[in-house]
């Protein structure tokens, strides 16, 4: 369910992303998503918690790297990767704008 979020939050952003697109996208009802989130900043907070889990999960690899250099190095690669995907640098400006806002 967070993952048809992020495909929906990334296509349209937070807050143009309807329930009914994140459930259609998710193949499950309105009633299922409201079972597991109260409403749809929940439904925020949840993508941008697994976002931060990811982003410190590959900063906290990086200190078990021999060479740092080379791990800096495949970060920044993975970095221009995403900035290439539209709909997730999409969905990391609406994280930082969110947190921005608050």
């Amino acid at each position: 369910m967070v993952d048809a979020a992020r495909i929906c939050f990334g296509r349209t952003g937070f807050h143009r992303a309807t329930t009914d697109a994140i459930c259609t996208e998710a193949g499950m009802s309105t009633g299922k998503l409201f079972n597991y989130f109260p409403n749809k900043r929940a439904l925020i907070l949840a993508v941008i918690v697994d976002q931060a889990r990811e982003t410190f999960r590959q900063l906290e690899a990086l200190l078990w790297q021999d060479d740092l250099v080379a791990a800096l190095g495949d970060m920044l690669d993975e970095i221009l990767r995403l900035s290439g995907n539209a709909p997730e640098r999409r969905l990391i400006l609406e994280v930082a704008a969110e947190g921005a806002a608050s």
